[in-house]
């Protein structure tokens, strides 16, 4: 999907049974619901683009969620510099997100009730939850979070390491 479309209609890949990858752009901020509705073999997304994902008011909302059962890989590209609220709640075949060194914000319950078992925080990530709202859990109860430790270490000033087990929110602090 081109860089330039802002907008995607309801329905627009319903049935693509054989789309298997999709390049996401972040300059999408209005979808509608339906969007890979039936696109069985649809596994993979990267979202691309300069700047912040928008945030959802629950995973039923987002463009992704009819494929959230068969989600099993998700890239974020160098530029976005947040993950938007809820973005992929709920996505229990999820095995691996890679984030770039861009990202400053993780939104609150971006990756709750996912199938991630670990992931790893680069050191730009400055908040992991909206300060705007109640802080929740960003994460499954049964991640790990190892990143912390290794990506802070070299620059280790007042940071807090975590590893994380069902807590509530983290925010981190430079």
């Amino acid at each position: 999907i081109p860089l330039n479309v802002k907008t995607i209609e309801s329905s627009a890949f319903e049935n693509c049974t054989s789309l298997t990858y999709v390049k996401w752009p972040v300059t999408i901020k209005s979808t509608n619901s339906y969007i890979f509705r039936y696109c069985s073999k649809l596994t993979r997304i990267k979202i691309y683009g300069n700047g912040k994902m928008i945030d959802y008011s629950s995973s039923w909302n987002t463009p992704w969620y009819d494929i959230r059962t068969q989600l099993t890989d998700i890239e974020i590209s160098e530029g976005i510099t947040s993950i938007g609220m809820r973005c992929f709640e709920g996505f229990v075949s999820l095995e691996s997100i890679s984030f770039p060194s861009t990202i400053e914000h993780i939104g609150i319950a971006s990756f709750y009730n996912t199938g991630l078992i670990s992931i790893s925080i680069p050191s730009s990530v400055k908040i992991l939850h909206s300060p705007s709202t109640k802080p929740s859990n960003i994460f499954s109860d049964k991640i790990f979070i190892l990143g912390f430790f290794f990506s802070f270490f070299a620059s280790f000033l007042t940071i807090s390491i975590f590893l994380i087990l069902g807590r509530e929110s983290l925010m981190l602090h430079t």
